[in-house]
């Protein structure tokens, strides 16, 4: 059904945030020249994987809004879901920004 393609979809995602946001979550400048170019390097590869999620997460929040607007039972824990995956997805943007900023 539609409720379980878009419950699959969103519990995707969210998967995929979890561990993004795990790998954000370390503070470590690099002990010198070559370990911060090495992070720096390794950052960018990660900001290539979030910028490549956002088709994903837009198929995901658009099959959730769907069944929002044709109004599905179950559409306030998907507008709750979906409100939760845009929240995280902009703090996963935020926070890249900023460690890649940290690191430079």
């Amino acid at each position: 059904s539609s409720l379980r393609q878009a419950d699959r979809d969103l519990d995707d995602v969210e998967l995929w945030l979890k561990g993004v946001e795990s790998a954000l979550a370390s503070e470590d400048p690099g002990a010198d020249l070559a370990a911060s170019q090495a992070l720096l390097k390794k950052h960018h590869l990660l900001e290539a994987e979030i910028a490549s999620q956002d088709g994903p997460i837009r198929t995901a929040v658009q099959g959730a809004q769907h069944l929002i607007d044709e109004g599905h039972p179950a559409s306030e824990e998907l507008r709750d879901r979906r409100e939760a995956v845009l929240a995280r997805y902009a703090a996963v943007k935020d926070r890249a920004k900023a460690r890649r900023e940290q690191l430079e």
